[in-house]
């Protein structure tokens, strides 16, 4: 999945400004006090597959997270707590997939996998409950879109490949 910067992916969609840090934020909304930004009176497209997957992520990745109990066996060790940060994980995945189509930038969703995957390892989850996870998404994001479905096996293709 391709790299893309933070102010390609603001100005993608439509973003009025982009400010690295919040100091630069501030002078730009101060400078907007005396010249407001034009607002567009074109209508903004928005992805109607990304409008469902964020609609319906907390019922798609519980339907994930009961196929993910059964496939992988060390979630039978899992305690409570453990089991509702896998659900959450889950359904932050899907909203991910939401977004990644919603600004047409894979980076998105890449960069997301990448740092989820590092949280993982610092709860000592390992990498393989992660590549179970999208699997078990794959499914029931496919029953949505095959698109976010394929996104979903770049992603994990691309954890896999870390892996060897």
């Amino acid at each position: 999945m391709a790299r893309r910067s933070a102010p390609a992916r603001a100005e993608r969609l439509g973003a009025d400004a982009w400010a690295l840090t919040a100091a630069d934020a501030a002078a730009i909304l101060l400078g907007w006090k005396s010249e407001p930004p034009a607002v567009s009176r074109e209508p903004t497209l928005v992805d109607p597959v990304a409008l469902r997957l964020a609609a319906q992520a907390d019922a798609l990745g519980g339907a994930a997270f009961d196929s993910l109990v059964a496939r992988f066996a060390p979630m039978a060790d899992y305690d409570e707590r453990r089991m509702a940060r896998t659900r959450e994980d889950l359904v932050f995945i899907v909203q991910f997939l939401a977004a990644t189509l919603l600004a047409a930038d894979q980076a998105i969703f890449g960069d997301f996998l990448y740092w989820l995957q590092n949280l993982l390892g610092q709860r000592d989850v390992p990498p393989q409950a992660l590549i179970a996870g999208l699997e078990a998404l794959r499914p029931v994001v496919e029953a949505v879109d095959t698109g976010a479905a394929l996104l979903l096996d770049l992603g994990r293709q691309e954890l896999l490949d870390e892996l060897r």
